[in-house]
């Protein structure tokens, strides 16, 4: 993730975001978080692409959530819903939010997700040994 956002500003549109329950080939399932990128201008860009074992409704806590910074994923998927390419399983919407950005930089994301189920403060922070934590508090 690349960043020309000034990290102590806001970012200049709110972003949109989506929470995918990801259902592998093997029986096996994830979640994926995707965001619009900042950096690009609203509507445009491919989407920031987050993984996790834990599903959209255990976010909020002051648990720490494991999440793995994954490759970006094409537009389409905050709209999509079903099987994906290439035998790689099929995709379920569990979660349309919008994001508020305070910061974002290529170790940090947070600000305020705003979801249809519930709202609150994400933040997303790279720790040593390349993994990602996020804790999300409902408002």
């Amino acid at each position: 993730m690349t960043s020309t956002t000034d990290p102590r500003q806001p970012a200049p549109h709110p972003a949109a975001a989506v929470a995918l329950r990801h259902d592998t080939p093997d029986g096996a399932h994830h979640f994926d978080l995707l965001f619009e990128n900042p950096d690009q201008p609203a509507g445009q860009g491919a989407l920031i692409a987050f993984r996790t074992a834990q599903p959209p409704e255990h976010w909020p806590s002051a648990e720490p959530v494991e999440l793995e910074r994954i490759a970006d994923h094409r537009r389409q998927y905050l709209d999509y819903e079903g099987e994906i390419s290439g035998g790689r399983g099929r995709v379920t919407r569990v979660g349309r939010f919008t994001f508020y950005i305070d910061s974002f930089s290529p170790t940090r994301f947070a600000g305020r997700l705003a979801g249809e189920a519930w709202s609150g403060r994400l933040d997303l922070a790279l720790e040593a040994g390349g993994r990602w934590v996020g804790v999300c508090l409902v408002e």
